[in-house]
């Protein structure tokens, strides 16, 4: 009985199957341009992307200058959206944008054209260039409709994009420290001050700072130990002028006093 069961289940999608498939190529081959917009539109509201992306690319090449097809261009680079297609996507907000600067959907588009790099932006871990992207979408968005209702959703997606590169930055920086790379950790750790001055690590970065440029004095040829000392010292000044009461004064006093007595001697 089961299995009787099983094979008419399978008979009967196979036959839906098949009349789905007819249905479609109908639609594809129909000369009736009102008739397949309705279909898209049917196709689209389903949330069935892969049908109403080929119908949708049709009727805009066929119908340009009509009134509908701001409209289907709009359903159109959200089919991609919705197919995951999040590149492609971009491409067509944004382009809709240059097309139909004043049209209905112009500041949806745009704000679209800024979200999909910020969905295309992966952990720290990873390639964020599209973090460069996204904020600077979001912020001429920002720049472009001042009073939309968007706006201070689009200020927390910079922040967050800001954020994965702030990430990304100190763990290249510890990468440098941890293989002893001390130089380049300093720089790096530098940079990540002065390009991210908000970023909450701070305290923690000024006291690697210091301790990369210890560890580099103590690990250098004589003749260099002096000039890193002295920078120690810098680094140490820097560390208890921002934050006087830090949680790593115990240790960054040691490193100090050490190369204070280096310095001296």
């Amino acid at each position: 009985m089961n299995k009787l069961f099983s094979s008419s289940s399978v008979l009967l999608l196979s036959i839906l199957f098949i009349v789905g498939c007819n249905a479609y190529d109908k639609v594809l081959k129909s000369d009736d341009l009102d008739y397949k917009y309705d279909k898209a539109k049917e196709y689209y509201f389903k949330k069935d992307y892969y049908r109403a992306l080929p119908i949708l690319e049709e009727l805009i090449a066929l119908r340009k200058g009509t009134k509908d097809v701001e409209e289907m261009t709009f359903y159109y680079a959200y089919s991609y959206y919705g197919q995951g297609s999040y590149e492609l996507a971009a491409y067509h907000f944004k382009k809709f944008t240059e097309v139909f600067p004043y049209g209905v959907h112009a500041e949806e588009a745009f704000y679209m054209y800024a979200y999909c790099y910020h969905v295309m932006t992966p952990g720290a871990d990873l390639d964020i260039s599209n973090a460069d992207k996204a904020i600077d979408a979001f912020q001429l968005f920002i720049n472009q409709y001042p009073e939309s209702d968007r706006v201070q959703e689009a200020n927390r997606l910079i922040d967050e994009s800001i954020r994965v590169k702030e990430e990304k930055a100190l763990a290249n920086a510890k990468l440098y420290f941890d293989i002893k790379y001390y130089q380049a950790a300093t720089l790096s750790f530098k940079n990540i001050v002065e390009d991210f001055p908000g970023i909450k690590e701070k305290e923690q970065i000024y006291f690697l700072i210091l301790r990369s440029n210890f560890l580099l004095a103590s690990n250098s040829v004589q003749s260099k130990k002096m000039e890193r000392f002295q920078d120690s010292i810098v680094a140490y000044n820097d560390l208890v002028e921002n934050y006087p009461e830090s949680e790593y004064l115990k240790e960054a006093v040691h490193m100090y006093d050490t190369a204070l007595k280096f310095v001296k001697k």
